[in-house]
């Protein structure tokens, strides 16, 4: 977390209760909308506010925790973040890299805390995220559904958004998707769309992925079945350093399918 955080902002070094609910004020429409480059310079000073509400938020969240207020240590940490959140897209970005940069840094040092948490309000900063066209939001989304983790369980909303997130080619929900149509819990088994969305991860590097593709081209499976294939994918997924490759091109070689290396895999 940046050193920021760790400093409380001087308007609520006497009444940090009184930020915990602060949101920002500050709108790029009350003025100078007229002019885009006017315009963008108050985004961006907006942007900074928000920086230094986060960074007060935050410190009420630490002191809140250390009084065992968990409710209270929930909200100031949603809170900060969707105050950093509401700042990470925008045309002004490109104007202003450089507050546009911190913003990214605090919300993504931040993020990793929330997370570790049980607050309900994950949900909120999820779908918050998701109608920003931001794909781990749209994942997370589609993990929450598939869970019932806030929301009422739907594995057919879970898969829309993990789809979502598949446009913006994000490798955790081409695995998702790959295990939806595998798995036959959710839906009838479908193989063949199974094998391309692990195929779409595993041509990212996803070691899981490579592994998948392997085994399925070994199979047979959503695919036609191709020896010197899956060998070569699981090599990529052993490579990597991944157990059940490992595991299954050693069966493979002592079933006299492959040739097994001197130094192995």
């Amino acid at each position: 977390m940046p050193n920021r955080f760790l400093a409380l902002s001087l308007s609520c070094t006497l009444f940090f209760f009184s930020c915990v609910a602060h949101a920002s004020s500050c709108n790029p429409n009350e003025s100078d909308a007229g002019e885009i480059d006017i315009a963008f310079k108050q985004e961006s000073k907006c942007a900074k506010q928000a920086i230094k509400q986060a960074e007060a938020l935050v410190k009420a969240a630490s002191q809140s925790e250390a009084m065992g207020e968990a409710a209270r240590m929930c909200s100031n940490l949603h809170a900060a973040l969707m105050q950093l959140a509401q700042y990470k897209v925008g045309e002004w970005r490109a104007e202003y890299s450089g507050i546009s940069e911190n913003v990214d840094e605090d919300f993504d040092a931040l993020l990793p805390t929330f997370m570790r948490t049980q607050c309900k309000q994950k949900i909120t900063l999820f779908r918050h995220l998701a109608t920003q066209g931001n794909a781990w939001g749209m994942y997370q989304l589609g993990q929450a559904y598939a869970k019932g983790d806030g929301v009422t369980q739907d594995d057919a909303t879970a898969q829309d958004w993990y789809k979502q997130s598949a446009l913006h080619e994000y490798t955790a929900a081409y695995l998702a998707l790959g295990s939806l149509n595998l798995d036959g819990i959710a839906f009838p088994p479908n193989y063949a769309e199974a094998f391309d969305w692990y195929l779409k991860a595993a041509q990212q590097g996803d070691a899981m992925a490579q592994f998948l593709v392997g085994k399925l081209y070994y199979q047979g499976k959503g695919v036609a079945r191709k020896v010197d294939e899956a060998e070569a994918w699981l090599i990529k997924s052993a490579a990597q350093d991944h157990a059940g490759a490992k595991a299954q091109l050693a069966a493979m070689a002592d079933a006299g399918e492959i040739k097994k290396p001197f130094f192995g895999w």
